[in-house]
């Protein structure tokens, strides 16, 4: 975004020396190039603070922390689910258990009608 602040008044700056004098468009000039080399080295300046880098680190340090609560969440769901899963099998079989001793029963008690 800046790059491109920079190019338009560059632009718009080249285009109003174009009716100045020769010493006044090389003036011009070096005061854009000048400028141009105060924002690289204000924004190295800005990449190599040691603000900057402290600020990367306690980001990464963050990320990292997130990282570990997000998977210690997801392995105690993964627990969750296979305990749930294991209520639903054994809730399954007692019915099944259940179903078969009184289907069990009512054929007893056809086959004794029978008689």
């Amino acid at each position: 975004m800046r790059k491109l602040a920079i190019s338009i008044a560059a632009v718009a700056l080249i285009g109003s020396l174009a009716a100045c004098s020769e010493k006044t468009q090389q003036s011009a000039a070096d005061d854009v190039k000048n400028a141009a080399s105060d924002v690289k080295d204000a924004a190295h300046e800005v990449a190599t603070s040691p603000e900057v880098k402290t600020l990367g680190s306690d980001i990464k340090a963050s990320a990292n922390d997130a990282a570990g609560e997000v998977k210690d969440a997801a392995s105690d769901a993964g627990d969750k689910l296979k305990a749930a899963g294991t209520d639903i099998k054994d809730g399954a079989k007692d019915a099944a258990a259940k179903a078969d001793a009184n289907l069990d029963s009512k054929r007893a008690e056809t086959k004794k009608d029978e008689r």
